[in-house]
């Protein structure tokens, strides 16, 4: 892994229908990392945001996930991509030295990408090994999800050859995993020690098109509920679903891993990679 930090662009991916995301992310963005160093770029079809500090990249009609991601990369051409999903808002400052010496690290293990961010009942990181610097340790191959869209650090050229043209969001994450574990780049992510206070911290804001109960409480808070109209509210019923099954699902994971050790995280990482055991982000 050749070249600097400093060649890093954040790449925020998203579509014209997602335009009313756009208000509480970026104001959430630049509130809570003001001195973001980075240029900020924008992926839709045709329309803009209407901030200077972001720079438009448009990739016109819509074709398929993947293929529209190609479209901006070949307009960002910063060394470094930060793959940022428009509907992760930040929900912490973020401290920018950190940042950098997550990137410092990555950079001295030689490492393709770098996740910056993870939910508390993430599993991926219980396949973490080693705790570089404090922060990330390596993913190793038959992980799964390996390849996420959430917020994490690429190798341009990496991400380029690992995306194939024609898949959605939910097939490139899987099986775009596989083909990583066909390509030689090592991969990192936070480790288990530091899932409760990543270099990133965000919420998601957006669950099969509604708005999650977490972002309506958190962007009340920010000032921001006006933001909130013209889009439905998960349903309290269905957020105590997501959070039982995500508790049962994590301390499940986690007992296997930990008492069965890397034999039982190589049959988890299989279960998953054939959809025989869900996991959501």
């Amino acid at each position: 892994m050749s070249g600097s930090a400093e060649s890093m662009a954040i790449l925020v991916t998203s579509w014209d229908g997602y335009a009313k995301v756009w208000d509480p992310f970026f104001r959430c963005f630049f509130r809570h990392w003001p001195d973001c160093p980075y240029p900020v770029y924008l992926g839709s079809n045709t329309k803009t945001y209407d901030d200077p500090r972001v720079l438009p990249v448009l990739f016109g009609a819509e074709v398929d996930y993947s293929s529209n991601i190609i479209k901006m990369l070949e307009q960002v051409h910063e060394e470094w991509i930060c793959l940022w999903v428009d509907d992760f808002a930040l929900a912490e400052d973020v401290d920018t030295t950190r940042v950098a010496r997550v990137m410092e690290i990555a950079q001295r293990e030689q490492a393709s990408y770098v996740n910056l961010t993870a939910f508390p009942d993430e599993l991926t990181p219980l396949f973490t090994v080693g705790n570089l610097g404090g922060e990330v340790g390596e993913l190793a191959r038959g992980a799964p999800y390996r390849f996420a869209l959430g917020t994490c650090v690429w190798r341009r050229e990496t991400l380029l050859a690992a995306l194939k043209p024609g898949e959605t969001a939910w097939q490139i994450e899987r099986n775009g995993s596989l083909r990583l574990d066909e390509m030689p780049d090592r991969f990192l992510f936070i480790s288990k020690a530091r899932v409760k206070h990543p270099p990133i911290r965000v919420i998601n804001m957006i669950q099969e098109g509604r708005w999650t109960r977490k972002a309506v409480t958190w962007l009340t808070r920010e000032g921001m509920a006006d933001l909130l109209a013209g889009r439905d509210v998960e349903s309290p019923w269905r957020a105590t679903v997501v959070f039982v099954y995500s508790r049962i699902r994590y301390l499940t994971a986690w007992t296997l891993s930990t008492l069965g050790g890397r034999a039982a995280r190589a049959w988890m990482g299989r279960m998953i990679a054939g959809n025989r055991f869900s996991i959501q982000n």
